[in-house]
């Protein structure tokens, strides 16, 4: 992998490097020693000239579309170019030579940035052509393979270049009207014999010492030299051996889409979207079938957009371009993207959860159970970071857990915030259907996903295991009385509270980690999980009483006490009235618990969801504040074009926890 910077500074290809030795640290051990990161400078040529430019602009700096296209127009262009892929194949070889890369055939990625990505386009058009400088009155055709022996240059006297230009192309005339001058032109032309009148001029060129496989461009005004060219009658010309991405934000004025510059036909398709760094699928190109590799460069889409955070779109907009510059090279997306295409190229694959525990249990699950629905539960874990991180379900069959599955083999994968499934363990159940599985302290701080699967019959519980960091804040929701209006034992959707689902989105978009706690018994765990899907909550941790209690409230107190004992917070509590002395008993100040049934003392009464949120969104609670939090829940899609042209992110909602069969109801990678 090679960052290309813009100056002698070092510290942006630094912080993307830092970026994914930390994912790979964490999720992709795998490739730890196997990733080797090269820097090549470029731009200085241009120090004179940009500082004429950024006087015109101050507040935009380098970072503006136009100063590209006046850079890519000037006298120090081609030295530029040839300077860099001098550069480029200096510190190729370099590494070559070194102990890291004594033997080395693996697969090379270049990355480029805002003036990075235009020199390196330059440098990767075919291979070992030859390119040559033309001055003002010097015309070569942009297609050499079918100049014929009788081709020539048609220039004026005074040495300037003509208004129209004639070659003759296999035995036709092709005219293209050149009435805005190009100072200079950089095209790839076939090897010729330098006549007299261009011997003086021309100048051949080497060419890339590798042959890099994958080109990523972050925030890059690449489109608007090319059009800028095409305006000028020069196409766009393909790339040899190369995949190419084109990465930038919605809101920075220097990201332009490459591919209708390619293909006008291509301006139907909108851009992928770069999934989330926390994300369990990968990019969905949606090509809907009718695109044609052939238009592209690579067998893939080109164009991608980053997400916005809605912190980065508040900016001043004097603000927003270095912010946008620095934020290519620290943005976690930009770095989980290019991990995931490398594991791509090399052939390694995430795991596929279609095609784990194939290996047949030793005990076959008997008819009784073969025609019972499963009953798997099992609580979230939330745990501050250094300490053991223990995971308990129980594994039944059948209403009122009727049948335990008992000494059966149970596989637990987790997948890590960012990361591909691991397997960590495979255990047996006791004669209760219990099972424990202790991680020890493995897993960093996020929230990771993990999926217990039977071998007997593939089906499977979901729990998230949060591993917090102190200090951590949650907001608590009790599930009876201040999400459900209405009463129901066996669970069986009871009715939601007018505007509650407003209330806890309002509350997950703020950054906080969201957990839904009930007395109810483990065993209903999943019809609870059912009905807060069905009713689009945001994700959360779900937290149950184990299995029957006498003092379910009890339980309530000394599971809440027991999170802030570890160091935790609790900035908002919501239950009915019988919820507020088991807040109060767990140590949350009064003046954060809300009470929705009636009035309460020791709390904030409130009348209805619909009010409250009106209060929250006008600020009438001091410590309703946005909070960056560690515990982000990993997505199942990313956000689309059209959510974030709006400026409106729809979080994902809560999903089903178990399931019968692995092979249709879980289809993640």
């Amino acid at each position: 992998m090679m960052p290309i910077s813009t100056d002698q500074n070092v510290t942006d290809p630094n912080s993307l490097r830092l970026t994914m030795e930390k994912q790979i640290s964490e999720d992709y051990k795998h490739l730890k020693g196997h990733v080797h990161f090269l820097q090549v400078s470029c731009g200085q040529e241009f120090a004179d000239t940009a500082l004429h430019l950024v006087s015109i602009t101050p507040t935009y700096g380098l970072v503006h579309p136009s100063l590209a296209l006046l850079l890519s127009s000037s006298q120090y262009y081609f030295e530029a170019v040839r300077n860099t892929l001098q550069r480029a194949n200096e510190a190729y070889n370099q590494f070559i030579h070194s102990n890291a890369g004594r033997n080395f055939s693996g697969e090379i990625f270049v990355v480029g940035d805002y003036l990075g990505g235009i020199l390196l386009h330059e440098c990767l058009k075919r291979s070992r052509s030859h390119c040559y400088m033309q001055q003002p009155h010097q015309i070569v055709s942009r297609h050499p393979s079918n100049l014929s022996t009788k081709s020539h240059i048609i220039a004026n006297d005074n040495g300037l270049e003509s208004r129209e230009n004639v070659w003759e192309l296999g035995g036709n005339k092709l005219q293209r009207n050149s009435s805005v001058p190009i100072t200079m032109k950089f095209r790839n032309c076939s090897r010729s014999t330098p006549t007299s009148e261009t011997s003086s001029n021309d100048e051949v060129w080497e060419s890339l010492a590798f042959r890099p496989s994958m080109t990523f461009l972050l925030g890059c005004p690449l489109a608007f030299v090319l059009i800028h060219r095409k305006f000028h009658g020069y196409e766009a010309e393909p790339l040899e051996y190369n995949q190419l991405f084109n990465i930038y934000y919605s809101i920075d004025a220097c990201g332009a889409r490459l591919e209708p510059v390619l293909n006008p036909q291509l301006a139907m398709l909108l851009p992928v979207n770069v999934p989330r760094y926390n994300d369990t699928a990968d990019a969905n190109e949606n090509t809907d079938g009718i695109l044609d590799s052939s238009l592209l460069w690579g067998n893939h889409r080109i164009d991608h957009i980053l997400h916005s955070p809605h912190a980065m779109i508040a900016l001043p907009s004097s603000a927003l371009p270095n912010v946008l510059h620095a934020s290519y090279w620290e943005n976690d997306d930009v770095a989980a993207f290019i991990l995931k295409r490398f594991l791509h190229s090399e052939g390694v694959r995430p795991i596929n959860l279609l095609n784990i525990a194939k290996i047949p249990s030793e005990i076959k699950l008997g008819p009784a159970i073969a025609n019972l629905a499963p009953s798997f539960s099992g609580n979230d874990v939330i745990c501050v970071e250094g300490t053991e991180q223990i995971i308990h379900a129980r594994f039944c069959y059948g209403p009122m857990d009727l049948v335990a599955l008992s000494r059966e083999n149970i596989s637990a994968y987790i997948r890590p915030t960012g990361g591909d499934w691991q397997l960590v363990k495979t255990d047996v159940t006791d004669s209760h259907g219990k099972i424990t599985f202790e991680l020890k302290k493995q897993l960093p701080v996020g929230t990771h996903c993990v999926k217990l699967i039977v071998h007997g019959d593939h089906s499977f519980l979901d729990l998230y295991i949060a591993v917090a960091p102190p200090g951590e804040q949650f907001v608590v929701f009790s599930v009876d009385g201040s999400l459900t209006a209405s009463v129901s034992v066996t669970g069986r959707d009871p009715r939601v509270r007018p505007g509650v689902v407003d209330v806890v989105r309002y509350w997950y978009d703020l950054g906080y980690t969201i957990i839904y706690i009930t007395a109810r018994p483990d065993m209903q765990h999943k019809v609870v999980a059912l009905w807060l899907a069905l009713h689009n909550f945001p994700h959360g941790l779900l937290i149950f009483t184990p299995s029957f209690s006498t003092d379910p409230l009890r339980q309530k107190v000394l599971q809440l006490k027991n999170y802030l004992e570890m160091g935790l917070s609790i900035t908002a509590a919501y239950g009915s009235s019988k919820d507020v002395s088991v807040y109060s008993s767990a140590g949350v100040n009064s003046s954060r618990i809300f009470s929705v049934t009636g009035g309460k003392r020791g709390c904030t009464n409130i009348d209805s969801y619909a009010s409250h949120l009106k209060d929250l969104n006008e600020g009438l609670y001091d410590f309703a504040k946005p909070f960056d939090s560690s515990l982000n829940f990993p997505h199942i899609n990313s956000l689309n074009i059209l959510n974030r042209r709006n400026l409106i992110r729809r979080t994902n909602s809560f999903t089903p926890r178990s399931g019968r069969q692995l092979f249709e109801k879980s289809k993640l990678q």
